[in-house]
């Protein structure tokens, strides 16, 4: 049987369409972008997660400015997990 793959949102990788991780990034939402505090699906355009209220930009601790939770910062390219 065929099976066909997606391409990770975060770093390209070909990997299977029923993935829950990435193994080339290790991505825990390949496919989709989702809130860190209740995995709830979220869009990029969001400022907060419309079902806890968490909040989906942050400071970069490197340069200040804000970018989205899920990624690195989109002006320095600091890595924002802890």
């Amino acid at each position: 049987m065929a099976s066909y793959k997606q391409p990770c949102i975060h770093c390209g990788a070909l990997i299977d369409r029923d993935s829950r991780f990435c193994p080339q990034c290790a991505s825990h939402s390949p496919f989709g972008y989702s809130c860190p505090n209740c995995m709830h699906a979220v869009d990029k355009s969001q400022r907060v997660c419309p079902a806890c209220g968490q909040a989906l930009y942050i400071a970069c601790t490197a340069c200040g400015k804000l970018t989205f939770i899920g990624e690195p910062c989109a002006y320095c390219g600091a890595n924002l997990s802890v």
